[in-house]
């Protein structure tokens, strides 16, 4: 097992995933495959930042993401509720991006 994996980057591991950059996937994974606690947290931040961007770009449009947020404000929907819009969304834009 190896231990000394480079995980580190001046860039940040996760957004040279994100940015495309495939060595910096294959670190990550590498990372992964021996264990190291520095690229688990890479992976989950990778994550978290992926579906973040996407759920901005994907809101942002006509408003969306606005009135979500002031009927939260205003209180006419509830976080569960508007978490589960947006997840429902997101998952109708995924399923018909990959058929």
């Amino acid at each position: 097992m190896r231990k000394n994996t480079r995980i580190d980057s001046q860039m940040g591991l996760a957004d040279e995933v994100l940015a495309g950059d495939i060595q910096a996937a294959a670190r990550l994974m590498r990372g992964l495959e021996d264990e190291v606690p520095q690229a688990i947290e890479e992976s989950i931040e990778t994550i978290e930042s992926f579906v973040r961007n996407y759920v901005y770009q994907e809101t942002g449009e006509g408003g969306y993401l606005e009135k979500l947020i002031d009927d939260l404000a205003q209180r006419k929907t509830s976080p569960p509720s508007a978490a589960l819009e947006i997840i429902n969304r997101f998952t109708k834009q995924f399923k018909s991006a990959i058929v």
